[in-house]
């Protein structure tokens, strides 16, 4: 039975293709082999060769077909999950945060470009939550806003 090492032997199996050309080069160069044992060499390489790119494929086809992936679909749920949470919780910091903001008599400006700030953030964060959520997850007040591909109008560029 094949096994994830057979698959990387065989991928290092294909590399000896350089040392063979180098070692044949060596015979013409070094040695001035006659054409008919170029031809050979040549001739036995093609096979060799042809076998074991052959046992590669067979070995990546294996490996592709035997493989559990199970797991890849779990940790994307997971790190959504993770980006889904914390986005929840800054975007309740925030509409705590210029909720206390607004209530600022006469701020300064470093306050007004605070409180600019954080709405754009706000915003940001409304704008991930929609994407990474299904809508009926959503907090309350980003519902309304809601547009998924469907209801989108077409464009003229189509």
């Amino acid at each position: 039975m094949k096994i994830e090492w057979d698959f990387e032997q065989d991928m290092m199996n294909c590399w000896h293709v350089v040392d063979d050309i180098k070692q044949l080069a060596a015979m013409v160069t070094d040695r001035n082999a006659s054409r008919d044992n170029i031809a050979n060499v040549l001739l036995g390489l093609q096979v060799l060769y042809n076998d074991r790119f052959t046992q590669l494929m067979d070995g990546f086809m294996f490996v592709q077909n035997n493989i559990d992936t199970s797991w890849v679909e779990s940790e994307r749920d997971r790190k959504d999950n993770t980006v889904t949470a914390e986005m929840i919780d800054q975007y309740i910091i925030l509409k705590q945060e210029i909720k206390k903001q607004k209530t600022i008599e006469n701020p300064l400006d470093y306050q007004k470009e605070d409180l600019e700030y954080n709405e754009k953030l706000l915003d940001a964060c409304a704008t991930v939550l929609k994407h990474y959520m299904v809508q009926s997850d959503l907090p309350e007040e980003l519902q309304s806003g809601y547009i998924t591909e469907m209801q989108m109008p077409a464009s003229n560029n189509e």
